[in-house]
């Protein structure tokens, strides 16, 4: 019996302890799927099965009721779907080379947790937690930037314009030069600014560089 037929045989049809996380692994290749069991190797998780992908993927989910189901980022568009409909319970986290700003905060927007290859071991396992939570969060790894979902339920508050005003301060640019991008006076982009702020519940400008 193999280790991870050995695993759905201990755990089906059995409740598993409160404070486990029960996860299945998709296919994300070799390096990949040995670097998540090694950090997830920790009393709060326990892997069903692992290096499923497709049809095999979906029926394991459907029989094992798993709380989260981590996939490589090529993973079909039309598979996440399939996932996030067939079971509304389990969280999905994408596991990503070096996840965007703009990636990562879309999957959070479809209800999905991102993190980064290069994650360490309790930032994987931090995600994790939070996907089976239903708290999906977005972590580019390595103690980089980090942005959870009550943040950016906050930042879809914005109007359009708002949000181009909002990338733009993120990424310290002045006042004058936002006004120079979007073409419009550096007054109306400071009425923009304190409208932001109050949105997102931070004191000033430089708050916004960590979203």
């Amino acid at each position: 019996m193999t280790r991870g037929t050995e695993q759905r045989a201990t755990t089906r049809g059995a409740v598993p302890e409160p404070d486990v996380v029960t996860i299945i692994l998709g296919q994300l290749g070799t390096p990949t799927l040995r670097s998540l069991e090694r950090a997830l190797s920790d009393d709060r998780v326990r892997i069903l099965a692992s290096d499923l992908q497709g049809a095999e993927l979906v029926r394991a989910v459907r029989q094992e009721l798993p709380q989260v189901v981590i996939l490589d980022e090529r993973v079909a568009h039309s598979l996440l779907l399939r996932l996030k409909g067939r079971q509304r319970a389990t969280g999905l986290l994408v596991v990503a080379n070096k996840p965007s700003y703009l990636f990562g905060t879309m999957l959070l927007a479809a209800g999905a947790t991102c993190v980064a290859r290069r994650a360490s071991s309790a930032e994987i396992l931090a995600a994790v937690l939070n996907a089976s939570r239903g708290q999906p969060i977005y972590i580019a790894g390595n103690g980089g930037q980090r942005v959870e979902w009550q943040a950016w339920s906050k930042v879809r508050q914005l109007t359009p314009r708002e949000r181009e005003v909002f990338d733009l301060l993120r990424h310290r640019e002045s006042d004058g030069q936002i006004a120079l991008r979007l073409e419009i006076r550096p007054e109306t982009v400071r009425k923009h600014t304190a409208r932001i702020l109050r949105k997102l519940e931070v004191r000033s400008k430089r708050d916004l560089a960590r979203w």
